[in-house]
């Protein structure tokens, strides 16, 4: 109510991994076009299915209704990217597809000072 059209913006991140924070009525004021879902597969699929059997006010129920101008959706799911940064700089990257793929192969790539 406070900030009314300025609410409006083509880019949207779902509010904490679809846990909590955010309303449909929020969302729907925001309007977004294109929606970043930071979550796991899990998280993701059971906000997905409960999303769609709840009611309107549910939190994330406005990102699987109709007629929104939502165009796409980029959940996280499980890949996992590390960036390294120095100097204010991104000096390389690594992509896994899950979590247990960054344990078993990424620590090795860090020395702890």
């Amino acid at each position: 109510a406070n900030y009314g059209e300025a609410l409006a913006s083509e880019v949207v991140q779902v509010a904490h991994h679809g846990y909590d924070g955010g309303s449909t009525n929020l969302y729907r004021k925001i309007d977004p076009e294109y929606v970043f879902w930071p979550a796991g597969s899990i998280m993701y699929d059971n906000c997905q299915s409960t999303a769609r059997e709840s009611s309107d006010e549910y939190r994330n129920a406005y990102f699987f209704m109709s007629g929104t101008n939502i165009k796409l959706l980029f959940p996280a799911k499980s890949t996992v990217v590390i960036l390294e940064v120095k100097n204010n700089k991104f000096t390389q990257g690594w992509r896994y597809d899950d979590v247990d793929a960054v344990v078993v192969n990424h620590y090795s790539h860090f020395t702890m000072n």
